[in-house]
């Protein structure tokens, strides 16, 4: 099977899918308070394969089968042959308690607009060499649409990964942590920070002597009238308990335009 025509299957998952996998996303069977293997199913880890080692960099959502979804900084200057894809992980430290499989990178489209001074545009695209099929702890996440998303001010969100639970803590967990996070408005956001907030970001707080060193490029995750919704990605931070200030994550129902303008220069380049 060519690599083009996986990428037209890829292409009809997201377009079609994005609009018509409402099941999928279905939060109805969700326990928060149950930590299992594929509760999460989205969430894939990004590794850098260089010099034999498989080193855990950061966090992606797959949002086709072979699409992922995460942000430019914690790809640095790693090329497609540096890095591996890997979903369906729990735990690290075992092999034993589910299967998971890594998937190899054929292109990497990071946002032009990126400042990592402002965390502005961190957002990037993997196109994966093929697809995750057949592994039932592997599934896809549904976006918000490009305008009239209902309002999610004040939801309670999550996001997962493998990094750092606490505040200035060396230990990162070996099992898939879930962290939650409550998105206010840009008003109060503005009125919290004293300055102001660029369109191109979220807040939120609840990292109150929490620290997502590790997790960037995880997804920010809402249910929303019973559905599972990625509003955000992890940009970076950390607060010590007594901290309050908003923390920024990228929001993308301000970048699904971009997301399908990268699917449409992304096909024509694989042709």
């Amino acid at each position: 099977m060519t690599i083009y025509f996986i990428f037209i299957v890829l292409l009809i998952s997201f377009s079609n899918g994005q609009r018509t996998n409402q099941k999928k996303c279905s939060s109805a069977d969700y326990n928060p308070q149950v930590s299992k293997a594929g509760q999460y199913p989205w969430v894939v880890a990004i590794l850098d394969q260089r010099d034999w080692i498989h080193l855990y960099i950061g966090v992606g959502s797959l949002i086709a089968k072979n699409l992922v979804l995460t942000s430019v900084r914690i790809l640095n200057d790693t090329s497609e042959a540096d890095l591996l894809v890997r979903g369906g992980e729990y735990d690290y430290s075992t092999d034993k308690d589910q299967h998971h499989d890594d998937v190899e990178v054929e292109m990497i489209r990071r946002h032009e607009g990126f400042d990592e001074r402002t965390a502005t545009n961190n957002i990037a695209l993997l196109v994966l060499k093929s697809a995750f099929d057949g592994n039932t702890n592997v599934g896809t996440i549904c976006l918000p649409p490009p305008t009239g998303f209902t309002a999610f001010d004040g939801s309670t969100c999550f996001f997962n990964g493998w990094g750092k639970a606490k505040f200035d803590s060396e230990d990162y967990p070996s099992i898939l942590k879930k962290t939650d996070i409550t998105v206010i408005s840009r008003e109060e956001c503005v009125r919290a920070i004293g300055a102001p907030v660029p369109t191109q970001l979220l807040c939120g707080t609840g990292l109150q002597g929490k620290d997502s060193d590790g997790d960037g490029g995880a997804p920010l995750v809402c249910i929303i009238q019973d559905q599972f919704y990625q509003v955000g990605i992890v940009n970076w931070g950390k607060q010590n308990a007594t901290e309050t200030k908003p923390i920024f994550y990228t929001k993308l129902e301000v970048f699904r335009s971009w997301i399908d303008q990268q699917i449409v220069i992304i096909r024509q380049t694989l042709k």
